[in-house]
């Protein structure tokens, strides 16, 4: 710990160790910053939490971004702004700044701290954390994270190629109707292309039938909007192949009772059947020949 590295730096002060003993006593003693924050929130929310070490106060900047324009201009692997679209912003104004105090920290370890942001007009965000008022290049630790400031939330479900989407609010958890939802799909060595525009029924629900081709898969990235309200989330949709060998029969065999006494019969039923090419979908064979064998405990066929 701290102790035993001040002992070594001053006991043999101009050795190499005492070098090594100095830096691990300047990490100890210097400041640290994490930043999560949730995808999608509501205003007044808990959003942010933030693990800091030997800080008392904390500065946040906001900055409002198109992140649909991003993903589709996009030909990188990675969909999302990372520390390069962050360096840039650094040099721009933010949408918003706060200021938070937190506990300050005596035992040298890092602590949790829950933040919650001001109102923020609904819409895509990047928002950095810094221990400096001002996110000058060079000048401080400085942290990056994405989030949604809004109550739509999109969920979505793959089956067999198709995508069942879902919009509601988040507040409320009531369904969206008339929800605009609109397919990316991703190119990577080209810029992402429009797939299909949808809209959300009575129910808030529209399904996207993904990727038709039989043995097939893509990476796609819906955005929900309505109302100045706007959400997103990127998916997977796979079309497995077509199977045109014939489902194989399968049997159910079960009797009156689990133990019986020597002699005693026994009686039994089965029940021959064959899965259906939709999952969990079966058909029991009618008019066809099965042959059922009967053996003993010494595998002796009776």
């Amino acid at each position: 710990g701290k102790e035993i590295a001040e002992m070594g730096a001053k006991k043999f002060p101009t050795s190499e160790g005492a070098k090594l003993c100095r830096d691990i006593i300047n990490r100890i003693k210097g400041p640290s910053l994490e930043m999560n924050a949730m995808r999608v929130d509501g205003p007044g929310r808990r959003s942010i939490d933030v693990h800091y070490k030997n800080l008392t106060r904390l500065h946040f900047f906001s900055f409002r971004y198109d992140i649909k324009n991003f993903m589709i201009a996009n030909k990188d692997y990675n969909h999302y702004p990372d520390y390069r679209e962050l360096e840039v912003l650094r040099t721009k104004t933010p949408t918003k700044t706060w200021s938070v105090d937190v506990p300050s920290t005596t035992d040298f370890r890092q602590h949790k701290a829950f933040i919650t942001p001001p109102d923020h007009k609904p819409g895509f965000y990047i928002v950095a954390v810094s221990m400096s008022p001002t996110l000058q290049k060079n000048s401080s630790i400085v942290r990056g994270s994405m989030m949604v400031f809004g109550d739509l939330v999109l969920a979505n479900q793959s089956k067999n190629g198709a995508v069942d989407f879902e919009v509601y609010n988040g507040a409320t958890g009531t369904p969206v109707k008339g929800a605009d939802i609109e397919v990316l799909r991703f190119q990577y060595t080209k810029p992402s292309e429009i797939a299909k525009k949808l809209t959300t029924d009575v129910l808030g629900k529209s399904t996207f039938k993904g990727t038709q081709t039989p043995n097939s898969s893509g990476q796609f990235v819906a955005f929900a909007s309505k109302k100045g309200q706007m959400t997103f989330q990127e998916f997977s949709s796979y079309s497995p192949p077509i199977d045109d060998k014939p489902a194989p029969a399968r049997s159910m065999i079960y009797t009156d009772r689990s133990i019986y006494r020597p002699q005693q019969q026994i009686m039994w039923k089965a029940v021959f059947y064959a899965s259906l090419k939709a999952p969990g979908k079966f058909k029991t064979l009618s008019k066809t020949q099965q042959k059922v064998s009967h053996f003993t405990t010494s595998t002796d066929k009776s």
